[in-house]
């Protein structure tokens, strides 16, 4: 290599400014141990103090890492269960549900949904007046009739309707306590069908994906104009003719958010073929009892 020649002269004394706080060297000798500890090998009591710290906080991080690893199985046991068997998973604790609808526009599937939930749950299902609604008729004022047992603890869900002037549709909180809000009928309907079976997100794709799609088209035909509506039905009729119900061969979701549709679209009585022998089947079940109460 090149030899360079130095870019300073080494024996040139530097003044050192004394305007700082000066800093002894922790590199140099003794800082961290004395000559007798380093003999022996001691670290220095601070140091060894730190270590002691380190070691039980990775103690206490294991320790939790074990906890969580604990955790997750049987979580992922529970699941398999239950998506293996189909049988929903019991309901821990009290689920309150507190739902505002418009008494105007009444969303019908709430109620066969909560006729789904009370046949696997104990469900208490009560209904309220807002102060802001000066008329609202007996069938839904009484739309639950009289409970007779008020004692919320033998109880695993409290359903409250609450009649009020709601302007998007029906809101539904979750949890009354944080405020989580659900809304539209459509959202509220997903939601309840996950409750009814916890293994729902765990169906096949092409399950999840045509329930979907039918709740889609039930919003369409309530809320679409008329070229939209007529397309949903003649959709449901050809469906309808390959099968009793909208997916998999029994009664979903998807039966209930279209049944709904169909009555506030007013299209049941123009219904016919295959549209009108379903609309008897799903009026025959026993979950659509209550609702039918409501649109007769």
């Amino acid at each position: 290599m090149y030899h360079l020649h130095s870019y300073f002269d080494s024996s040139v004394s530097v003044a050192q400014p004394d305007c700082v706080y000066k800093m002894k060297s922790v590199h140099a000798d003794g800082v961290c141990c004395t000559d007798q500890q380093k003999s022996v090998g001691v670290l220095d009591p601070e140091v060894a103090k730190l270590e002691e710290r380190q070691e039980a906080i990775l103690k206490r991080l294991s320790k939790l890492q074990e906890e969580v690893n604990s955790l997750s199985k049987q979580c992922l046991t529970c699941d398999s269960r239950a998506a293996g068997e189909g049988v929903p998973s019991p309901v821990n604790g009290l689920c309150d549900i507190v739902v505002s609808a418009s008494p105007n526009c009444p969303p019908l599937s709430l109620f066969v949904l909560q006729q789904l939930l009370s046949h696997q749950y104990r469900v208490m299902a009560v209904s309220h007046v807002h102060s802001s609604i000066q008329r609202v008729g007996d069938k839904l004022r009484n739309v639950f009739g009289t409970t007779p047992n008020r004692d919320r603890n033998g109880y695993q869900f409290v359903l409250t309707v609450i009649w009020k002037d709601v302007e998007c549709g029906p809101v539904m909180m979750v949890s009354p306590k944080s405020h989580s809000a659900i809304c539209g009928e459509a959202s509220i309907a997903r939601h309840l069908a996950r409750l009814l079976n916890p293994a729902y997100d765990s169906n096949s794709v092409d399950v999840a994906t045509r329930i979907d799609t039918w709740i889609d088209l039930a919003m369409t035909l309530a809320n679409g104009n008329n070229k939209e509506k007529a397309a949903v039905v003649r959709n449901l009729n050809g469906t309808l003719g390959k099968s009793d119900w909208l997916v998999g061969g029994q009664l979903t979701v998807a039966d209930v958010m279209m049944w709904s549709a169909m009555q506030q679209s007013k299209q049941v009585q123009s219904a016919t073929g295959n549209v009108r022998k379903w609309l008897d089947t799903c009026n025959g079940h026993a979950a659509f009892q209550l609702a039918l109460t409501l649109v007769s």
